[in-house]
């Protein structure tokens, strides 16, 4: 996962085997695919949805509940960036 991370998003064929390995029962499993989720830059739109439930769940440390938020802001800025790019292309 940590070699996905350093490609980011010319890696973003594989999102979906970090969007399954965000719900390994390893934490240190989980923690290297937020990591690498958190590089794919929009292509980790669809990994949202598991990021915001790992990040709701109260019984997390604290060093990985922060490093799963910061994941979910790293995946919806790069969203909200590619969003802006297509309204551009489209001349809104």
């Amino acid at each position: 996962m940590q070699a996905l991370g350093t490609i980011g998003p010319k890696a973003k064929a594989k999102v979906p085997i970090l969007i399954v390995s965000l719900s390994d029962p390893d934490l240190n499993v989980q923690a290297s695919a937020i990591w690498a989720v958190g590089r794919m830059e929009a292509a980790a739109v669809n990994a949202l949805p598991i990021l915001e439930k790992i990040a709701a769940d109260p019984n997390l440390p604290a060093p990985f509940a922060l490093r799963t938020r910061l994941g979910i802001l790293a995946a919806r800025s790069f969203a909200l960036r590619a969003g802006d790019r297509d309204s551009d292309r489209q001349g809104f």
